[in-house]
């Protein structure tokens, strides 16, 4: 390859990874890039690819996050819906991470919807049939700041 056409693919590159940082810190606010220390939560027992999964928060209230439709596959759309009990959720984005394979980024704003936060999500798709993930929640209440992990397994189709 000639100099020429190394220098352009560096710079498009360059340009391409500079879009993508300024569209994350436009979609993701403060909750991408956090400043306020978040209350860590214990792991939910609870598997969300078989049902919808509730854990409660130190100030007293609850949360739910279900999946649809279940199971998740890796390529294909899905959504995150987080419902709230004895509390509000005033922002929330969720961090989807490979427990024991680097998957990348994979991060998602939940916006309003009705009656509670939602997100369409994608997962990537890995070179094994079964995948385990971590989603992180990370959610902004008037009590504080929470992360509240969820463990589940993809499998391809």
């Amino acid at each position: 390859m000639d100099t020429n056409k190394r220098i352009g693919l560096i710079a498009v590159g360059l340009f391409l990874g500079a879009v993508v940082l300024v569209l994350l810190a436009l979609r993701g606010g403060d909750l991408l890039a956090p400043t306020e220390k978040a209350t860590e939560l214990p792991l939910v027992d609870c598997d969300p690819q078989q049902t919808p999964c509730t854990a409660t928060l130190p100030d007293g209230g609850s949360v739910t996050v279900s999946f649809e439709p279940r199971p998740v596959r890796p390529m294909q759309d899905f959504t995150l819906r987080l419902t709230s009990k004895g509390t509000t959720v005033e922002k929330a984005v969720v961090a989807f991470t490979g427990v024991d394979m680097n998957m990348g980024l994979n991060r998602f704003v939940l916006e309003p919807d009705g009656d509670g936060l939602r997100g369409t999500v994608i997962l990537p798709i890995c070179v094994r049939n079964r995948m385990a993930w971590e989603a992180r929640l990370r959610l902004a209440t008037p009590a504080g700041v929470y992360e509240l992990p969820l463990r589940f397994e993809t499998q391809k189709q």
